[in-house]
């Protein structure tokens, strides 16, 4: 496997232990109320996506509450860890694995200045232009009534800390860069 240059996609964190080469890690992280909200638009109108069925014919609320499988999700893909992991384990791996074996942590609220730090630290020659994919109308995750968004947190509550610890990485990475 030594002429991989690049592996995208979603996955979770531990990849490079099953290559010959040195890896770095990037990613870029979401506000996890907005990931949700996102996610289960976007598997309500995706009819032809596998997971089509666990959105379909429920409430915001009630997805939040039934499908486990994407609460905390960015916390269980950076810590590698399984579902049946406590989220305070999965939280603590997923932070240590973003301080210890990520090159550059962007955030999708702030994806333009990500872009520059990526480009910064990657030792890209040209900035990458890029087309948004995929974008709903953004005034409809306001539209979530307080008892909804009281779940998603209490559900993704790990995902909220995870988030949190990213933002504080990506304004030291700001500042390591702007310095």
């Amino acid at each position: 496997m030594s002429d991989i240059a690049c592996i995208k996609g979603h996955m979770y964190f531990g990849l490079h232990q099953y290559l010959n080469e040195p890896s770095r890690y990037i990613t870029f992280i979401r506000n996890p109320v907005k990931r949700v909200i996102s996610l289960y638009r976007y598997l309500r109108q995706s009819t032809h996506h596998k997971q089509h069925t666990l959105a379909a014919n429920k409430s915001l609320a009630e997805f939040v509450v039934d499908c486990s499988l994407h609460n905390n999700g960015q916390t269980r893909f950076l810590a590698g860890g399984k579902l049946l992991d406590s989220p305070e384990l999965l939280l603590a791996r997923a932070q240590e694995n973003l301080h210890n074996h990520f090159t550059v942590v962007g955030l999708t609220e702030r994806f333009d200045e990500s872009l520059v730090l990526f480009k910064q630290h990657l030792n890209w020659a040209n900035f990458p232009t890029y087309t948004q994919e995929n974008v709903s109308d953004k005034g409809k995750s306001n539209m979530v009534d307080g008892k909804t968004l009281a779940l998603i947190e209490k559900y993704n509550a790990a995902d909220i800390l995870l988030y949190q610890y990213a933002e504080t990485l990506f304004e030291q990475q700001i500042q390591q860069f702007c310095g």
